[in-house]
């Protein structure tokens, strides 16, 4: 029925309510996981949606660091300042510094125990087109290409865009023009307590800098 293209966390979501409700779904995803990946706090509002998915048990035992808010350092004012999910979100009071191979490992991984036909490996080359309607893909798998047909294509391909690009909706914004430098270090300096699992946000007069903690012993 569907053809979902890419395994992160969009794609894998995307996938496993589809297939909740029944539909056949085919995952192609161009990487073999674990693999690296950016982007490790997560906000409250992820919770309730890794709790649909049936993926939070999953989550919780993995000892990612519990994130209850956030350290920042923002404006003229050099005084850091806190605030917590709590305050505005009971039912919800905290999210999770993930790392993000294993948790994305995790999503994939329960894609597949609700029916979802995933393929690492599977580099998606092209979204094909019948008149104005996608009706599969082009892939490339093992040195050998290959093509899959269906109802609806999902482009989860993140800054690849296929679709975005076939169809020429992407469009260049000359104000939003950043870019993000980021490694991981040992040995960091946390802030102190309560605040220890919070991320760290730092402005700059040209950009802003971030500092999360993970549950490794490490620090992006």
């Amino acid at each position: 029925d569907v053809v979902v293209i890419g395994g992160g966390p969009g794609g894998s979501t995307t996938a496993t309510m589809l297939a909740r409700k029944g539909w056949q779904v085919l995952l192609l995803e161009r990487e073999h996981f674990p693999r690296d990946h950016i982007g490790e706090s997560l906000l409250p509002a992820s919770i309730p949606v890794l709790e649909e998915l049936g993926v939070l048990p999953a989550v919780q035992e993995a000892g990612f660091l519990r994130k209850w808010g956030a350290t920042m350092v923002w404006g003229t004012d050099p005084t850091p300042w806190s605030w917590h999910f709590r305050e505005t979100n009971q039912q919800y009071p905290h999210s999770y510094q993930v790392w993000r191979p294993l948790f994305d490992q995790i999503l994939l991984d329960n894609s597949r125990a609700h029916g979802v036909d995933v393929r690492e490996g599977h580099q998606v080359l092209e979204v094909l087109f019948e008149g104005q309607r996608a009706c599969g893909v082009r892939y490339s798998a093992d040195g050998t290409t290959g093509t899959a047909r269906a109802r609806f294509v999902v482009d989860a391909s993140g800054q690849g865009a296929l679709l975005g690009q076939r169809l020429q909706l992407r469009r260049w914004d000359d104000f939003f023009q950043n870019l993000a430098v980021y490694a991981y270090f040992t040995g960091a300096q946390r802030l102190p307590a309560p605040d220890d699992t919070n991320i760290f946000i730092e402005s700059y007069p040209h950009g802003w800098f971030w500092h999360i903690p993970l549950h490794t012993g490490w620090t992006s």
